[in-house]
């Protein structure tokens, strides 16, 4: 990001020499680049470099932070919809490799939970990596969202995908360990046994709803810390 930033204030320090280098020799090639590709091109390759490293660096910072946070799963109050976010970011390359229309709606003036973030973050993440192995074309939905209900004792968030659903036949024993519809690809079935385990730690619930050929939606479930929000 440092280096990035030096080489964006050289290029703006050396337009006006390639423009003037233009006038007087127009064959004249930097790099490969012509002056006017050269002015064209370069800004928005430097910034685009300066944006992937600002990602790069977030998505480090979200795994570091995810690998240490809570190291005696202390509980404390917890954001569901920083929860969501960082989720979401977590999964951001697989998401969109999968689907062009990943939907993040979160809910507004959200009480906070008591819980462990780190340890419900996994939970969004093993929702949203399912949700986004489920779909089978890129046209196809991903809608994550946050909400609460009207007296505020409830935080609900769900992940619905509009991809090939699950058999009602698995549906039923979806959160049990080995059950999975991606044996084929090495799947384990444990990904969802172990989440509904955290949620039930958490004192919530996981629920999936998957009717023939319209997609799933997971609901999680959880109490809400009464009369608190996130600023508190």
């Amino acid at each position: 990001l440092y280096n990035s930033e030096m080489l964006q204030g050289f290029m703006r320090d050396l337009l006006p020499y390639i423009k003037e280098s233009m006038a007087t020799d127009t064959e004249q090639l930097f790099g490969g680049l012509s002056c006017s590709d050269l002015i064209e091109e370069m800004p928005p390759m430097i910034s685009s470099i300066q944006d992937s490293a600002r990602r790069i660096k977030q998505i480090v910072n979200d795994l570091r932070d995810f690998a240490r946070r809570d190291p005696f799963n202390e509980e404390s109050f917890v954001d569901l919809n920083q929860v969501a976010q960082i989720s979401a970011r977590m999964v951001s390359n697989l998401a969109a490799r999968s689907t062009d229309h990943f939907v993040f709606d979160p809910g507004k003036d959200l009480p906070v939970l008591s819980g462990v973030q780190g340890r419900l973050e996994q939970v969004v993440i093993n929702l949203l990596i399912n949700a986004c192995q489920a779909l089978t074309d890129r046209s196809q939905k991903i809608t994550l969202a946050t909400s609460c209900c009207e007296k505020r004792e409830q935080l609900f968030l769900t992940v619905s995908d509009e991809g090939r659903g699950i058999p009602a036949d698995i549906l039923e024993h979806i959160i049990e360990p080995f059950v999975t519809t991606k044996r084929q690809e090495g799947g384990t079935g444990l990904g969802l046994s172990v989440s509904a385990r955290i949620v039930r730690e958490h004192r919530g619930s996981l629920h999936f709803i998957s009717p023939a050929g319209q997609g799933t939606t997971a609901t999680l479930v959880l109490p809400a810390v009464k009369d608190a929000t996130h600023d508190e």
